[in-house]
């Protein structure tokens, strides 16, 4: 996959995971592919971000300090023009069970780290789209 293509549309992104270091290469990454991506280092500043930038993808980090993932889900979903953003849940967990209560939570995705970059984009590429018929 040749990620150093340019998607058609700038697509607003909230990166959030308290590593910084793993938010910023994501959002230097993501950026530069042509997404227009920023970072969170956690819930409380991902919750203010996405009231005023309505992102439509949001990468969040499972297991942060405070409060988790699986509750920013949520929270994300409550929020006027999240319902339709694609959640992309990352964790370094593998078991079924933690993913299930990703989706639950109200997660599109949900992907290990390290990130995939070529499962990744894909998936990001697809925001905006139109769905194709039977969809």
């Amino acid at each position: 996959m040749d990620i150093l293509r340019r998607p058609s549309n700038k697509v607003p992104i909230l990166v959030v995971d308290d590593d910084h270091d793993t938010a910023d290469t994501a959002v230097l990454l993501l950026n530069y592919v042509g997404y227009e991506a920023v970072a969170a280092y956690g819930a409380e500043q991902a919750m203010s971000i996405a009231r005023v930038r309505f992102p439509r993808a949001v990468l969040l980090d499972l297991a942060m300090p405070g409060q988790d993932g699986l509750r920013l889900a949520r929270d994300l979903r409550q929020l006027p023009g999240m319902n339709d953003a694609i959640l992309i849940c990352i964790t370094g967990y593998g078991q079924e069970h933690i993913h299930e209560s990703a989706r639950q939570a109200g997660c599109n995705h949900v992907m290990l780290k390290p990130i995939e970059w070529s499962e990744l984009l894909p998936v990001l590429d697809q925001i905006g789209k139109p769905a194709a018929p039977g969809d």
